[in-house]
């Protein structure tokens, strides 16, 4: 459990622009009373301004997810330029829980409960399907519709679905809580 903790603890620090990582070793861990489990209180700042002139231009806190790798003809989703925050209000807490699965008395499920609200403003640049993990550009030309002259050129991800703004407040009732059931 505590490998595991630590694990969780390292891959959310490492996630985190701007966050400073503290070790956590076993005698830090010694000192934890009170419960089993992970509290997470989280202030995750993403940002950053892009650098280029558009073509192969780099994107600071960009993610991509891959699928099909197994068939040879990999996919990505490619999520450029994540920008603002999320703010947990109170810690979303990680638990294993037992829940009594076959009378084994064995954790039987990992337990997120989740905090009292997250606060965000966060945005995306551009989400684009792509070949692989370089997102393809292309120059298209702006035209006047009433006139047809160009008005001007611009860069631009191929296949390209736009960007998105979330801002707002989640609230979540008190306890609310997401079960993940392992099994044999």
């Amino acid at each position: 459990m505590r490998h595991w903790c630590c694990s969780i603890v390292v891959l959310l620090c490492s996630s985190i622009a701007h966050a400073q990582i503290a070790e956590l070793d076993e005698r830090g861990l010694s000192e934890v009373t009170g419960q089993d489990g992970l509290s997470i209180k989280a202030h995750m700042v993403f940002g950053g301004t892009p650098t280029g002139s558009g073509v192969n231009e780099i994107k600071p806190n960009s993610i991509y997810f891959g699928f099909g790798e197994y068939a040879g003809t990999p996919a990505y989703i490619a999520l450029e330029h994540l920008n603002g925050y999320v703010h947990f209000v109170t810690p979303l807490k990680i638990d294993v829980v037992d829940n009594g699965a076959g009378g084994t008395g064995l954790p039987a499920a990992v337990q997120f409960t989740m905090p009292e609200a997250i606060q965000m403003e966060l945005g995306i640049d551009s989400i684009s399907a792509q070949p692989g993990l370089v997102v393809e550009k292309e120059s298209i030309n702006v035209v006047d519709h009433s006139t047809g002259v160009v008005l001007r050129q611009e860069v631009v991800n191929k296949r390209d679905l736009g960007g998105i703004r979330l801002t707002g407040r989640m609230e979540f009732t008190p306890g609310s809580h997401v079960q993940i059931f392992g099994h044999k």
